[in-house]
């Protein structure tokens, strides 16, 4: 089972034991955990992106405004297979008709109309992946060698910003 999967059955595991018809993400981290580290954000000063998962039983949408469904689709999301459901830039109400739609939503900010389960999803995060497992690996080793490096080049009278 691939990494995205198995996240996805932890999604849907979720789903069953909350008696939820579907599961918002819209957090940057929580984005970039379901889907393998994409990004839904332009910024980065705020933990919202701008575009939400939907997982729900049987399928799996991103949710966004008109301006940023193309980049989100064809630079984060390629191969990944999300069903698009899009709104005007210029109206966020559209985003609550559309979540309404789903039914019993949970979510992981508390979206209108929706069930904040945070805590929830937060657990779903705390076993990682091999692939995580391995990602963090190869990043502790070359953090430790650019730490490394850093200290062997320094010397007595540097200045911090040098």
């Amino acid at each position: 089972m691939s990494e995205i999967q198995e996240k996805e059955r932890r999604i849907r595991e979720l789903l069953d034991i909350s008696n939820l018809d579907g599961i918002l993400l819209s957090l940057q981290s929580n984005f970039a955990w379901a889907t393998g580290g994409k990004r839904n954000y332009v910024g980065i000063a705020t933990e919202m992106g701008v575009a939400s998962l939907l997982i729900t039983r049987n399928e799996r949408y991103v949710i966004t405004n008109t301006i940023e469904k193309y980049r989100i689709i064809d630079e984060e999301l390629t191969e990944q297979n999300y069903e698009l459901i899009e709104f005007d830039w210029y109206d966020d109400s559209k985003k609550v008709e559309i979540i309404k739609d789903f039914g019993n939503v949970g979510s992981d900010d508390g979206f209108e109309g929706t069930k904040n389960i945070a805590n929830q999803i937060a657990e779903l995060r705390y076993s990682l992946t091999p692939e995580e497992i391995e990602r963090y690996q190869w990043l502790g080793k070359k953090s430790g060698e650019a730490i490394a490096d850093a200290c062997f080049r320094i010397k007595p009278g540097d200045y911090e910003y040098q």
